[in-house]
């Protein structure tokens, strides 16, 4: 990944934490447009609010991954990385996700589950790529051996 992308998503090695937020939270933002306007197509507005939620349960849990980010780099925290980003970005939405479904109230029945999936699934992808380029140390592709 050249400097250029790497800025341009908010991963950059000068970024700072603010920018890496705010870039979490723009692509959570960017992945609610099509995730909404599908629940409002098939729900109403309860598949609206279904959506919503979701992203914002996932994206209470794609921040502190972010944060231990840009404080700890480099490759002797890789370990550290994955697991704070395994265990905040999975307890979180996973007992929430529980809790609502085994409720059976609207939010259950408009697709809950399957939202919070596609934002999890969004906020893994913006964790890897910040764990990329923390562990390289910079925004430039870890070197191939062999």
């Amino acid at each position: 990944m050249n400097e250029t992308t790497a800025r341009w998503l908010g991963l950059g090695e000068s970024t700072g934490l603010a920018a890496r937020c705010l870039a979490v939270t723009l692509w959570m933002s960017l992945a609610l447009v099509p995730v909404a306007w599908i629940g409002y197509s098939l729900h109403g507005s309860t598949g609206l609010l279904a959506a919503v939620f979701a992203a914002l349960i996932c994206l209470a849990g794609a921040l502190p991954p972010v944060l231990a980010a840009h404080r700890w780099r480099g490759p002797e925290y890789a370990l550290h990385h994955v697991l704070l980003g395994m265990v905040s970005r999975m307890v979180l939405p996973l007992v929430l996700g529980m809790v609502i479904q085994f409720q059976r109230g609207p939010l259950s029945q408009s697709g809950f589950l399957l939202n919070l999936v596609a934002f999890f699934l969004v906020g893994l992808a913006f964790d890897t790529l910040c764990l990329v380029v923390a562990s390289t140390g910079s925004s430039r592709a870890a070197p191939r051996l062999g």
